[in-house]
């Protein structure tokens, strides 16, 4: 990545670092006002800030919050208690669970050895180190419209979208009409829990216009792209999408402020999963 995009995606990053780190605990920064701080969409902050730091803004703000508290307790004046419900843990039995699990002590140790805690709270402070990208090309795709259904749950569940998505677009426009069948994941599948993931099942099917309420009609294309093909379960595609990010980070490609699509070249009930075929997409500016 060349050094000038680095310097601007570490500061980016760093503003939403430093809000995590300087926020109440009790009332952290959700994802709008940590994308809005460190200028990304909306699509891209979860990812670009997990590739970049190595982990998800959940497990930063879970890290920040216990190194937090491990200050607290090498304050001679401070309780483990206090330095508890400082940590944002609803619960001192949730607070030890955690500590333990992060450093494999307990707070009472820490709070027995100032010098130890002042070291552990500087190690949590240090993010890991994020994955290594894959080999990937620059397409340009031409733009073309497609309508959409929006589902909300865990990708196991798409195929389920995508059936009545057919049936509602096939009951009004000949089936020789269909041109593509897409996929826009809206969320890092590693951040969002499976039952809040929200995705866009989307069809190809040129100028033909379809009367419904629940379908939404968007452009996607028309710009350059980062594309990897994928073969495997459908399910595991949106994950996938982690190379792409990496690659764009690394090599200066600014995101678009487009979300990623998917282009399926199979129907699953026409292949074994194995060997399902899919092409992703990474608009870039």
């Amino acid at each position: 990545m060349p050094h000038d995009l680095v310097t601007d995606h570490a500061d980016r990053i760093g503003r939403a670092l430093a809000r995590i780190e300087t926020g109440d605990p009790d009332s952290p920064p959700d994802l709008a006002e940590l994308a809005e701080i460190a200028a990304f969409s909306p699509f891209h902050f979860h990812r670009v800030f997990r590739l970049m730091t190595g982990e998800t803004v959940g497990a930063a703000m879970r890290r920040i919050r216990l190194a937090r508290s491990l200050n607290d307790l090498t304050d001679g004046t401070r309780t483990v208690t206090e330095a508890m419900a400082g940590s944002g843990y609803a619960s001192s039995q949730a607070f030890a669970r955690a500590m333990k699990q992060a450093t494999g002590a307990s707070a009472t140790s820490y709070r027995a050895d100032p010098e130890l805690a002042k070291a552990m709270a500087a190690r949590l402070r240090e993010a890991p180190d994020p994955i290594s990208p894959l080999g990937i090309e620059v397409v340009s795709l031409d733009p073309f419209r497609v309508v959409a259904l929006r589902r909300e749950g865990p990708y196991e569940a798409l195929n389920d979208g995508y059936d009545a998505l057919f049936e509602k677009v096939f009951a009004q426009t000949p089936m020789d009409a269909l041109a593509g069948i897409w996929g826009v994941p809206l969320d890092d599948p590693a951040s969002v829990r499976p039952e809040a993931r929200a995705f866009d099942c989307a069809l190809d099917i040129g100028a033909q216009a379809v009367a419904d309420n629940e379908l939404a009609d968007f452009e996607v294309g028309g710009g350059n792209a980062l594309a990897m093909d994928h073969i495997g379960s459908y399910d595991n595609v949106p994950a996938a999408f982690d190379a792409l990010y990496l690659k764009a980070l690394r090599d200066g490609h600014a995101l678009s402020k487009a979300p990623p699509i998917i282009a399926y070249h199979d129907q699953p009930e026409d292949k074994p999963e194995h060997a399902l075929r899919a092409t992703l997409y990474l608009p870039v500016a």
